[in-house]
């Protein structure tokens, strides 16, 4: 063989090797990078998942091809001692219980399925337990509330009602624009569960909102609304619904009482709980 041909194998066998060395580091890199996006998306990741305090659900969040979980936070409630309950089961069906008052009326029945008793309201009032009044500094609040399938959505819900202590009640008008009142309005319909806030400050400044849920079916609902200093929080069964940090004047004597006006359909609500919160 010539040295000239001995020559052009060794420059090929030399290039092939440089050639299989490339490819193999070009490997090597691919992988490297690989692995550091994999990492990145890994830590991305732990900070998207994250846990809130909200709801049983799970929100979806899609990004880089994957599918992630953003867990809603769950209600909690803050260390209390119950204050009051009314579960109206000394209360005759057909009767209206004896130690709360109306400027309407209404009766106690029962639900299909249900073994609590019910106040049944009437279409157009204002309601509450004569026994208890003035709340707690801070203090949570919590019932049971049911609508009839034929419930319309014109009118209100119940309306949970926060005013400046009031000695007479039943002398509250709906719809009063009166200084120093928070008024929560949850009002079921069909599978929305439909919410409303009205907050006026000392001053008469107003602010309201509104807000909607989806759910399965024309179930019982919780509501649940707990005040911490000027804050108000409002739950639907697990559903954080409100979150409003400038909601009660802090210092300021609520008295409590219940309202609603209904077009067509009946309204009831069970198993009052309030609570002072420790």
């Amino acid at each position: 063989m010539s040295s000239a041909i001995l020559l052009k194998k060794c420059s090929l066998f030399v290039a092939i090797l440089l050639i299989g060395q490339s490819s193999f580091a070009q490997i090597n890199l691919g992988k490297r990078f690989s692995r550091a996006v994999d990492n990145g998306l890994d830590k991305i990741e732990g900070r998207v998942t994250k846990t809130n305090s909200n709801n049983n659900s799970s929100d979806v969040a899609k990004g880089s091809g994957a599918t992630h979980f953003v867990n809603a936070t769950k209600l909690v409630l803050p260390p209390a001692k119950l204050v009051f309950a009314n579960d109206f089961n000394d209360t005759k069906v057909g009767a209206f219980p004896s130690n709360w008052n109306t400027n309407s009326g209404g009766e106690i029945t029962t639900i299909y399925g249900s073994e609590d008793k019910w106040l049944q309201l009437s279409k157009q009032g204002v309601y509450f337990p004569e026994d208890f009044n003035i709340l707690p500094e801070n203090f949570i609040i919590q019932y049971e509330l049911y609508v009839s399938e034929n419930y319309f959505l014109n009118g209100t819900g119940i309306q949970t009602v926060f005013v400046k202590s009031l000695k007479n009640r039943l002398g509250y008008i709906q719809g009063s624009s009166a200084s120093n009142q928070t008024i929560v309005d949850v009002h079921p319909w069909d599978k929305n569960i439909l919410s409303t806030y009205s907050v006026i400050d000392a001053v008469g400044g107003k602010t309201a909102n509104d807000n909607n849920l989806i759910r399965a079916a024309n179930d019982p609902i919780t509501v649940t609304i707990i005040k911490q200093g000027s804050q108000m929080k409002v739950y639907t069964d697990n559903d954080k619904v409100w979150d409003l940090p400038r909601a009660f004047q802090v210092g300021m004597p609520y008295s409590l009482l219940f309202a609603n006006e209904v077009a067509e359909g009946a309204i009831y609500m069970a198993n009052l709980r309030i609570s002072e919160v420790l």
